[in-house]
C-alpha cells in the first residue's frame, strides 16, 4: 500500500488588486451567474473577472448579453475602467461627446493618452476589430511586433495582438477587420491583454525512494536501492516554495502559482521508467502516474515536477538533468527531473548559497512545457529555453534574467524582435479548457 505523505502549500499568494494599469484574475469565481453565460463558453473566465472587477456588468441581472454589438463608447469605458478609471486632467474635445455621459471620463482620459483621436468619436457606432487591436495597442505603448500573414489586415496593432495571442485571424489568411465585435468578444481581448494574478495550479512531487534492477543489454545486473536524506528532501521542499514566489516576481505578477507538495514514499522501481531517444530511460508521465495516490487528480494541476535522484548509469548513462515539455495528454505539463546523486541535491539546492538559484530546474523545466502550451494557444515562441547564449545571456548569473525575460515576452531575438511568452498565454492555463 502506497505510504504518502503530502504537504500541502498554499501558497497562493494573493496579493488583490495591484495598481493600474492591470487587475487580478481569480479561476472561475462565480460573481455573477448569467443564463446566458455557460462554463464551456470562451468568455467565461473573463466575464467573471470583468464583472467582479466592475469593469462591466449585465444587461440584466440574469443575462449578460454577450452577443450583443459593443459600441466604441463601451469598449473605451471598459479599457478606462480595466486600468484603474484614472482621473482625467478635462473634458474631451469631441463635439459628439456631452460632459455628463457614462463615457465622458472614459474618452477624456482616452484622448489625453493618444489612444482615441479625431474630430469626432463617434461613441454610439458599433467597434470593430481593428478598433478594438487599435484601442488596446496604443494602451500597450504601440509596442512592435512580427508581421501576420493575412490578406485583409495591414496595421501593427493587428500584428501584435497576434503575436501576444490577444486574437487570431477569422482563418487563416483573414483577419475581417470590418467585422462588429461582441460584448463577450471585447472582454475576451481585455482579459487576455490586462489581467494579472492569474492563477496557475502547480503539484510538485518527490519521491525519495529508488528500488530498480534489471539486465542491461551487455549483460549487467543493475541494482540500485536507495532512499534521499531528509535533507535532501527538505531542500527540495524549500525550492518548491521558492519557486512559487519567485515565479510570481519574476513573472511580474502576472502568474499566481498555488504549489502543492508531495513525498510519495512508493518506490521508483523498472516498471516505471521508459526509453528516452532509444539509449537512456527517464520516468515518463505514464510511469509517475503509476506512484500517484488515488486522491489525487491531475485535472486539478496545470502543471507537474517529478523529483527523484538516481544515477545516470541506472538510466543507462542520461547524460540529461530535466526532462520538460511534456503533458499527461488532457493538458497538464510534466517534468521529470532525475538528480544525480545526494551530493547533487545538497549543492544544486542549497538555499544558504548566494551562487545558487534552487527554484532554477523547476523554472527551467516548466519552461519547456511553456513553449509547448503557447505553440498549442496559437503563439508560436520564436526563441527557446536554451537560446540564452546565443542571444547574449553569456554569464550564468544571466540564466536568471534569461528566463525573466522570456516569461515577460522581453527577449530580444536575431529579427530584433521582442519574442518569448506572451502574456496572454499566462492568463490562459490549461485548467480553464477543462
Amino acid at each position: 500500500m502506497k505510504r504518502v505523505l503530502s504537504l500541502l502549500l498554499a501558497l497562493t499568494l494573493s496579493l488583490g488588486l495591484l495598481p493600474a494599469p492591470a487587475l487580478a484574475a481569480e479561476a472561475p469565481a462565480r460573481t455573477a451567474e448569467f443564463s446566458d453565460v455557460k462554463s464551456s463558453d470562451y468568455y467565461y473566465v473573463p466575464v467573471q473577472w470583468a464583472v467582479e472587477h466592475k469593469i462591466t456588468a449585465g444587461t440584466s441581472t440574469t443575462e449578460f448579453s454577450p452577443n450583443q454589438p459593443c459600441t466604441r463608447a463601451q469598449i473605451i469605458t471598459f479599457l478606462w475602467k480595466a486600468v484603474g478609471s484614472p482621473e482625467p486632467k478635462g473634458l474631451p474635445s469631441f463635439p459628439d461627446v456631452k460632459p455628463d455621459m457614462y463615457y465622458t471620463k472614459a474618452v477624456a482620459w482616452a484622448q489625453e493618452n493618444g489612444i482615441v483621436f479625431g474630430t469626432e468619436f463617434n461613441p454610439d457606432r458599433a467597434c470593430h476589430r481593428q478598433s478594438a487591436m487599435e484601442f488596446l495597442w496604443r494602451n500597450a505603448g504601440k509596442p512592435k511586433a512580427r508581421k501576420a500573414s493575412f490578406e485583409d489586415a495591414d496595421w501593427e496593432s493587428v500584428d501584435w495582438a497576434v503575436e501576444q495571442g490577444i486574437t487570431s485571424g477569422t482563418s487563416e489568411t483573414t483577419f475581417s477587420p470590418w467585422n462588429t465585435c461582441t460584448r463577450a468578444q471585447i472582454i475576451t481581448f481585455l482579459y487576455r491583454a490586462l489581467a494579472e494574478d492569474v492563477e496557475w495550479k502547480f503539484l510538485i512531487t518527490i519521491f525519495p525512494n529508488t528500488d530498480i534492477s534489471y539486465t542491461s543489454a551487455d549483460g549487467k545486473k543493475i541494482v540500485d536501492k536507495h532512499s534521499m536524506t531528509d535533507k535532501e528532501i527538505d531542500l527540495l521542499k524549500k525550492a518548491g516554495e521558492l519557486f512559487a514566489s519567485d515565479l510570481y516576481d519574476i513573472s511580474n505578477h502576472v502568474v499566481r502559482p498555488k504549489v502543492d507538495i508531495l513525498v510519495v514514499e512508493a518506490p521508483v522501481t523498472f516498471e516505471n521508467l521508459a526509453p528516452y531517444r532509444e539509449t537512456m530511460y527517464w520516468m515518463n508521465a505514464a510511469g509517475m502516474r503509476k506512484l500517484l495516490p488515488d486522491s489525487v487528480n491531475l485535472d486539478d494541476y496545470d502543471h507537474v515536477t517529478a523529483f527523484t535522484d538516481i544515477e545516470a548509469e541506472t538510466m543507462r548513462n542520461a547524460t540529461y538533468l530535466g526532462l520538460g515539455g511534456t503533458d499527461f495528454g488532457q493538458g497538464t505539463g510534466y517534468t521529470f527531473v532525475r538528480n544525480q546523486n545526494t551530493d547533487y541535491v545538497l549543492r544544486g539546492y542549497n538555499d544558504k548559497d548566494d551562487t545558487r538559484w534552487p527554484a532554477a530546474v523547476i523554472v527551467h523545466e516548466f519552461l519547456h512545457f511553456a513553449e509547448r502550451w503557447s505553440n498549442k494557444r496559437g503563439c508560436p515562441v520564436a526563441v527557446a529555453v536554451h537560446d540564452a547564449q546565443a542571444l547574449g545571456y553569456t554569464n550564468e548569473n544571466e540564466w536568471k534574467q534569461y528566463y525573466t525575460d522570456f516569461i515577460n515576452f522581453d527577449v530580444t531575438a536575431e529579427d530584433g524582435f521582442p519574442a518569448g511568452v506572451p502574456a496572454a498565454v499566462w492568463r490562459q492555463p490549461p485548467h480553464l479548457f477543462r
